[in-house]
């Protein structure tokens, strides 16, 4: 006997049970592709193409499947420790179907509503312990969920609505830690214009641009260097080395992180060919 293929038959067994994440249609989470926000904090809008057109991508491992299952186990116990003498909902579903030809749906994890009225809504996230060191605010493309599943329960609540992030460590080096704010009226419209950007990528016959590769000049006493950045967004994307011709080689994202070339006073460049049209930050 296997023990390892058995683990991980048993694995995809717990995954399949939990029920299909539908990959063609479009998702409250998905509104952090909204190009309002900066290009560092938001989600790719080419990759959400390829998902929605069912284009080849990568499979995942069995550890990430292991992280993500562990992840989707935590979250579910820190509702069940949450104290019940208030008033709870978990797992609300959503619709937003306010624009023709598009619906986003999703579940926000918890709803809180207080005695006044007022709701709180709750997005369960867990991190790395590290993520606790380096993180200092909430991500904007989270709130940008956060505000997706406020605006869609906004006919729901007497009150007003506010958001929270609870951050939970699943690797024990830290335990929760909460990002709590308000949210205006004025705050919805940028979920209007989220959405109006989904319809518009969902409905394109050709896939919109992603994020690039740039060069990190590092100020030397000589030529200066030259270190190359991969955007996260590619990096953790299952589209890169499937689909996405905007994805460098394998051979290139080996080089993140590295310096991979020098940079003159005269603005020559010595380095590698591929480096010629990188925007150099």
């Amino acid at each position: 006997m296997d023990i390892i293929k058995s683990i991980e038959h048993g694995l995809d067994q717990l995954d399949s049970d939990r029920g299909a994440w539908d990959e063609l249609k479009l998702h409250i989470s998905d509104l952090g592709i909204w190009s309002g926000l900066e290009e560092g904090d938001r989600k790719c809008p080419r990759s959400l193409w390829y998902r929605l057109n069912g284009l080849p991508k990568e499979p995942f491992t069995a550890g990430e499947k292991l992280m993500f299952l562990q992840g989707h186990r935590l979250e579910e116990l820190v509702v069940e420790m949450l104290d019940m003498s208030v008033l709870l909902a978990t797992q609300v579903p959503v619709r937003i179907d306010d624009l023709p030809g598009v619906s986003v749906i999703g579940a926000a994890d918890i709803v809180m509503t207080k005695r006044s009225g007022d709701a709180v809504v709750i997005d369960v996230k867990t991190r790395r312990g590290n993520s606790f060191k380096y993180s200092k605010s909430v991500k904007p493309a989270e709130k940008m969920q956060v505000l997706g599943y406020a605006y869609a329960l906004r006919g729901c609540v007497e009150g007003k609505i506010s958001g929270m992030i609870l951050e939970v460590d699943r690797e024990g080096q830290n335990f929760c830690r909460v990002w709590e704010f308000g949210i205006r009226t004025g705050e919805y419209l940028s979920v209007i214009d989220a959405v109006k950007e989904l319809l518009e990528i969902k409905t394109m016959k050709k896939p919109p641009d992603g994020f690039e590769p740039t060069l990190i000049r590092g100020k030397n006493k000589g030529a200066d260097s030259l270190k190359l950045n991969i955007p996260w967004q590619c990096r953790w994307c299952k589209y890169a080395k499937t689909t996405c011709d905007y994805c460098p080689t394998q051979e290139i994202f080996e080089q993140h992180g590295k310096v991979v070339g020098h940079i003159s006073d005269s603005g020559e460049i010595n380095g590698e060919n591929y480096m010629i049209n990188l925007a150099i930050q």
